[in-house]
């Protein structure tokens, strides 16, 4: 038990620093009198003071150098990708042609991901992407003039984990009326085929890249797009945590934000906010009323326990299906009604 303090008296001023004792609370104990250590506050006060200069006079690379700080916690990993949207900058995907070995901020306040921040893909691997860019379009990715294989350490894990985060935009190769309809059409070419796209034997340089195109032409109308779950998975695999604005078109999204409409990352008064629905779990209060208890998942890959009241027994969701609902905040955390939840398309 801790004594009550009456009152403090200043006796007079000599040096405490002679017995100091390990203690959790950084007390120490000189002159029989319990004394407060506070060269922790001192040392965080210099830090302190550093960081705002940096960010102040280096804004971009303070920014880059603090997100990668916080990257082996997805809670803190979460939280340095929203401070840095209140600034507003927009994460956006990594690209093949502008990522680089640290996460970049790009013309028009975008701020991309490292490209070591793809499990499967090294520093080697990553150097020799850079090195050999710009890349015009796939096959200037893939071979060299003569017809033969041009990586040699970006190998198929890491293409295929690039693949997998659509990395590739910039090479004009996917989407509606080009040469893959969508990333899972160019993973099931591109790394299921992987043997036979990389042969080039001297009577046909061009063999590999001709079966290339024979095998996209083949497959196309198989092969649809993943699913959300699928395009939820992928994250988690590549990069350790979910960016649930990878699961919805770039012209949602910009609804979303010409309507002013925010995520449950930035929730601060009751209102409508989007967010993906990871499980839906079916509860019971103590006097029996029937409510899903939802893991919603934000933007940055942050879950939040949330109340959904009103079920009837029988609603339920896709995994990670990405919903707007009218959301509430009190001491028992978040909560909303099922008939104010909406899946966004």
């Amino acid at each position: 038990m801790i004594d009550e303090i009456i009152s403090i008296e200043l006796a007079q001023i000599e040096d405490v620093f002679d017995i100091t004792v390990e203690h959790s609370s950084h007390t120490f104990f000189a002159n029989d009198i319990s004394v407060k250590n506070c060269s922790h506050a001192i040392s965080y006060s210099i830090n302190s003071y550093y960081c705002a200069w940096l960010l102040t006079h280096y804004e971009e690379q303070w920014l880059s150098a603090y997100v990668e700080s916080m990257l082996g916690n997805p809670e803190n990993k979460a939280e340095a990708l929203g401070y840095i949207k209140s600034m507003g900058y927009t994460i956006v995907t990594i690209d093949i042609n502008e990522a680089e070995l640290g996460w970049t901020v790009l013309p028009g306040k975008r701020f991309m991901p490292s490209l070591l921040s793809c499990k499967g893909l090294g520093d080697t691997a990553a150097e020799e992407i850079i090195k050999s860019r710009p890349y015009k379009n796939i096959e200037d990715l893939l071979w060299n003039e003569d017809g033969t294989w041009r990586p040699s350490k970006f190998n198929k894990r890491a293409f295929e984990m690039l693949i997998k985060v659509g990395a590739f935009d910039s090479l004009g190769c996917v989407g509606e009326g080009k040469l893959f309809n969508s990333y899972h059409h160019m993973h099931e070419v591109l790394i299921e085929n992987a043997e036979a796209i990389k042969k080039s034997p001297k009577k046909d340089p061009l063999q590999g890249r001709k079966a290339m195109y024979e095998i996209a032409r083949a497959l196309a109308p198989d092969i649809e797009e993943w699913s959300r779950k699928e395009l939820a998975e992928n994250q988690v695999e590549v990069f350790g945590s979910l960016d649930v604005s990878a699961l919805l078109s770039p012209e949602v999204l910009q609804r979303l934000e010409d309507k002013g409409v925010k995520s449950v990352d930035d929730w601060s008064e009751k209102g409508y906010h989007w967010f993906s629905v990871k499980t839906a779990t079916p509860k019971k209060t103590k006097t029996g009323k029937n409510y899903l208890m939802l893991e919603a998942v934000g933007p940055m890959g942050k879950s939040y326990k949330m109340h959904a009241w009103g079920w009837d027994g029988v609603k339920t969701f896709a995994p990670y299906a990405v919903v707007l609902a009218e959301v509430d905040k009190n001491e028992f955390g978040f909560s909303t009604v099922l008939w104010r939840i909406k899946e966004i398309a």
